[in-house]
């Protein structure tokens, strides 16, 4: 069965799916979305202690009570070829290209429920900012400058070594949205950047994956105070193609988009806006394509799956899923000239988030 779905335009409370939701139940009521108390920080607080007696569950930061999301997320996108077969030299059993599909997936992971104002972030994504954190046997940084940014994390223990740099090609435009939610003080403020240059290495044990030539970069930053159910669909990816520099940005069900989406395709450094989305998936399979078009004609692309990137966090009144999918992207994007871009086998991805937290 295949479901047709409609992005904008979807009031508030009108998102598609259907929310895996366990209620928050306190003295036998459940709690309203934004009431959590100092009773539900006592749990937040418990729920870290188990967290570290299991070694961690997910990196999170985010206030209870305010619910503020504070999330610099960098994903590198490459470019999935071939399966690569471990081979044995050196000091590491394999030695990867990013974009290589092996199948593996590796992750370290530390929660923070609790930072309340003592993390500083920016208000701003493009504002000048260097933050180290850490922990017991573990250690992470963000340094933004004007026209780069980098990532570092170590963990010694587990093996885990990471630094990304991202170049920034001044000039290029971005998707910045301000998304409000059904009470008036809830709103999420995105910025979602691509970058066209990186370089570096991700190590996890006896692995180690660099980015090759060409490979390319997302940046996902938001600021906001959010319904504490809430559900999104995102969708997102660039190359380097022969004729120039492509990208773009999809996205439904995550508040009140009646008046403007994040749907946006890029082209050597310039954003052009979409409208609505119509998007054909079958919501029993994630593995099956996926087709999303717009309504005049200038966005027309389909999903070809290769890896579901499911994850989900569950303890106490946290109840986070999402299915990440990844995929070749084949279609055509049109310029307001009339010139298509043709891309075909673009990796790239499409994620389904339902979360309580």
């Amino acid at each position: 069965m295949r479901r047709l779905e409609q992005d904008a335009g979807e009031p508030a409370g009108g998102a598609v799916g259907a929310p895996l939701e366990v209620p928050l139940v306190r003295g036998g009521v459940e709690v309203a979305d934004g009431e959590l108390d100092l009773g539900d920080r006592r749990v937040a607080h418990e729920a870290e202690h188990a967290l570290e007696q299991r070694g961690g569950a997910a990196l999170a930061e985010h206030r209870i009570g305010e619910r503020a999301h504070a999330g610099d997320r960098a994903a590198v996108v490459g470019a999935a070829e071939r399966v690569a077969e471990p081979v044995v030299g050196g000091d590491l059993v394999a030695e990867q290209r990013a974009g290589d599909a092996t199948g593996e997936r590796h992750g370290f992971a530390k929660l923070r429920p609790l930072p309340l104002r003592s993390l500083n972030m920016p208000l701003r994504p493009d504002a000048p900012y260097a933050q180290p954190y850490g922990g017991r046997g573990w250690e992470m940084g963000f340094d933004v400058k004007p026209e780069s940014r980098r990532l570092r994390l170590r963990a010694e223990a587990e093996g885990v070594e990471i630094d990304i740099a991202l170049g920034e090609t001044p000039g290029d435009e971005k998707m910045v949205i301000a998304t409000p939610f059904g009470k008036p003080n809830q709103f999420y403020l995105n910025c979602k950047e691509h970058f066209y240059d990186v370089e570096g290495y991700a190590r996890f044990g006896r692995t180690c994956a660099r980015p090759k030539k060409g490979d390319t970069a997302l940046l996902d930053w938001g600021r906001g105070v959010w319904p504490f159910r809430h559900e999104w669909f995102w969708g997102s990816g660039a190359a380097n193609l022969e004729e120039g520099r492509f990208g773009f940005n999809i996205g439904w069900g995550f508040g009140d988009t009646g008046h403007a989406t994040e749907n946006m395709f890029f082209w050597n450094g310039g954003a052009h806006k979409l409208g609505r989305l119509r998007v054909e998936r079958n919501p029993r399979d994630y593995m099956e394509p996926w087709r999303f078009a717009d309504e005049e004609g200038r966005f027309d692309f389909t999903m070809t799956p290769f890896y579901d990137n499911f994850t989900q966090t569950k303890l106490l009144f946290v109840d986070n899923r999402c299915h990440q999918v990844f995929g070749r992207f084949s279609g055509r994007a049109v310029l307001p000239s009339g010139e298509a871009v043709e891309v075909r086998d673009m990796p790239a991805f499409c994620e389904h988030a339902v979360n309580r937290w």
